[in-house]
């Protein structure tokens, strides 16, 4: 079993609804390489140990097949930049002196 569970994960996508358009979508009859995935189809996490084909649309979410939620969330390019619209370093005091001065 996943430590990412599929509640975590329909919570995660209700806050960032936008966040499987920048992963691959593997397509039925693609292969899978071994890892945890997002049944797009089904809505629900699942675990591939061995190497197998598509059944349905599929986003690989990482290749630990027991991922966390931190291990999992870390693989999306999310947030934004501020008003000069460039990434905000993980310091945001500094981020927001910086906008201000943008």
């Amino acid at each position: 079993m996943p430590r990412l569970t599929t509640e975590e994960f329909l919570i995660f996508l209700n806050r960032n609804p936008n966040a499987l358009l920048a992963k691959r979508h593997y397509q039925p009859g693609e292969r899978l390489d071994p890892g945890l995935y997002w049944n797009v189809t089904a809505q629900k996490i699942e675990a591939f140990p061995e190497p197998t084909t598509a059944r349905s649309v599929y986003v690989k979410l990482h290749d630990d097949t027991e991922a966390s939620f931190a291990d999992v969330f870390r693989t999306f390019a999310l947030g934004g930049g501020g008003p000069s619209g460039r990434a905000l370093p993980p310091d945001f005091a500094t981020a927001r002196r910086e906008a201000a001065h943008a």
